[in-house]
């Protein structure tokens, strides 16, 4: 267990290699080669780098609080699971669905909508995961603002519009919230959510395919 004002040891994680620009949603993501965390390959696209700093910066600034140790590493370990899983998904999909006939069975259509929720439910919690992970720093930054114990608020800690509205009162504008509300505002996290929301609670709409002659076709609905 680190002590206060100790340098955390060497995580792992460390870049191999950067290939790619910065992507959306406001991360950076890193192309990278050979990495892994815990003998499960990361995949490209992760940003490995924030996220290492991330883990060391934490660590940093927990020190030796057990309790609170715990709380943040399972937050940010939950977040490069959710996104492992998020691409193995893509992946199996793919392959289950370019061999999928024209006219799905009934098990196929079954596959598709147990993939197609989870597939949405790891793609946000990876994010959300980081939110909380966030959260938990936030709470040894100023106890006096935000108390580790309120378990209350703790489990609002990864809803975006919780954490920027409390980490303003309690850290000032830092610069995570920059990001924190450029990812909340925009379209790819909407749909994402609406996207899993719709999941959660029916099944998807029955496939829609279009045709049109104009040059401006109706926009798709969601899951068509």
């Amino acid at each position: 267990m680190l002590g206060k004002g100790q340098v955390p040891p060497k995580t792992s994680l460390s870049p191999v290699k950067r290939t790619s620009p910065p992507g959306s949603l406001g991360q950076k993501c890193i192309k990278m080669t050979k990495v892994d965390f815990y003998g499960l390959p990361v995949p490209d696209g992760f940003p490995i780098a924030e996220y290492s700093e991330l883990l060391n910066n934490g660590l940093g600034i927990i020190g030796d609080t057990q309790e609170v140790m715990v709380e943040f590493s399972r937050a940010i370990k939950a977040s490069i699971y959710r996104y492992i899983s998020f691409i193995e998904l893509i992946k199996a999909m793919l392959g289950k669905w370019d061999s999928m006939e024209l006219y799905p069975s009934h098990r196929e259509i079954y596959e598709q909508e147990k993939d197609l929720l989870h597939l949405f439910v790891n793609g946000i919690s990876s994010i959300e995961s980081a939110y909380y992970s966030i959260y938990i720093l936030a709470t040894q930054l100023n106890p006096k603002k935000l108390d580790f114990n309120n378990l209350e608020k703790r489990k609002y800690g990864s809803d975006p519009r919780f954490i920027c509205k409390e980490l303003k009162q309690s850290l000032g504008n830092v610069p995570v919230l920059t990001t924190i509300r450029a990812i909340n505002r925009s379209r790819m996290w909407k749909m994402w959510n609406e996207y899993r929301n719709m999941m959660f609670h029916s099944v998807a709409a029955p496939r829609v395919h279009r045709l049109s002659v104009s040059s401006n076709p109706p926009k798709p609905a969601v899951l068509d």
